[in-house]
């Protein structure tokens, strides 16, 4: 039976993940900095997956005349079928130590409309005319356009159009006790708060208080989801070391499986961490279960 080594194991894999999106990482002494590495560039990526796409009602109205409406149902179009829209995205969303505020605290993520790829990064150029999008697992909302300006990205504009149109979307961050917030923040004070590392949570929307729908980040920069994530894998990784360590024989029994060959491995899949067994490929248990031995 082989030495437990499954954060070794945690180590390539996700090494051999970055260099898919052809990212050179090392294999750094810390499993836990390379997950928080991992999967904060992973939050920072729209998952290509097919939505229902909705326009903020004032927008559609203007949008025949929007210089950029071909880019814009373009777009659309991406998200119905369910491609990849990430390439519209800021070219640095592969950096591990870049951090989109907007979209750790409201979930609103920005596409740049423009209609030339970038030949060296295959992403759209850059451009000031930028299309703001409230992401969620089945929809998407279209809010507006505005161009690249101090404070556009802490604008409670955009909650203001949740709010307005789409209450039903954001209903379950309404705070029911709180009524109030001070300070009050204006666009470019709030974008401030953030590159500080500070997260309000808070924010008045009309007659109402809203928490983050993004949750919020941390003084690090990182999204607070992220970190909790990395911090719940790590607590897995150490029980389920030590479970293997302590009863590999018995789980061995468990599966039919021969004690003196059996060769036990983490693998990470898209959207799994599994332990299997080498030979037989068996999948033996996956994040975030464990074992209960009598």
């Amino acid at each position: 039976m082989n030495q437990i080594e499954f954060d070794q194991d945690l180590k390539l894999a996700l090494h051999n993940k970055f260099k898919q999106y052809g990212i050179k990482i090392p294999i750094r002494s810390k499993v836990r900095d390379m997950l928080l590495d991992y999967l904060t560039v992973m939050k920072k990526l729209v998952k290509p997956i097919p939505r229902k796409v909705i326009y903020n009602p004032e927008f559609s109205d203007r949008l025949k005349e929007h210089s950029k409406e071909k880019e814009i149902r373009y777009l659309e179009r991406l998200f119905v079928l369910g491609k990849n829209v990430n390439f519209y995205q800021s070219k640095r969303i592969f950096q591990t130590r870049f951090h989109d505020h907007l979209l750790y605290e409201w979930n609103i993520f920005h596409f740049h409309l423009g209609n030339e790829l970038e030949k060296k990064s295959s992403f759209i150029k850059q451009t000031d005319q930028m299309l703001f999008v409230y992401v969620l697992e089945d929809t998407a909302v279209f809010l507006d356009t505005e161009t690249h300006k101090n404070g556009i990205f802490g604008n409670i504009k955009w909650l203001e159009i949740l709010h307005d149109h789409f209450p039903h979307l954001i209903e379950q961050y309404k705070d029911r006790t709180i009524r109030n917030v001070a300070p009050v923040l204006d666009a470019a004070e709030r974008q401030l708060y953030w590159d500080k590392g500070l997260s309000p949570f808070l924010t008045k929307i009309r007659d109402a208080v809203y928490n983050s729908p993004g949750i919020g980040r941390t003084t690090s920069g990182h999204s607070i989801l992220v970190v909790d994530k990395v911090n719940s894998i790590i607590r897995w990784l150490f029980k389920i070391t030590e479970q293997f360590s302590s009863n590999a024989e018995i789980i061995c029994d468990i599966f039919k499986l021969n004690r003196e060959n059996s060769k036990f491995k983490i693998e990470f899949n898209s959207s799994t961490i599994d332990i299997i067994e080498v030979n037989s490929r068996k999948r033996l248990i996956s994040y975030p279960n464990l074992y209960t031995f009598e």
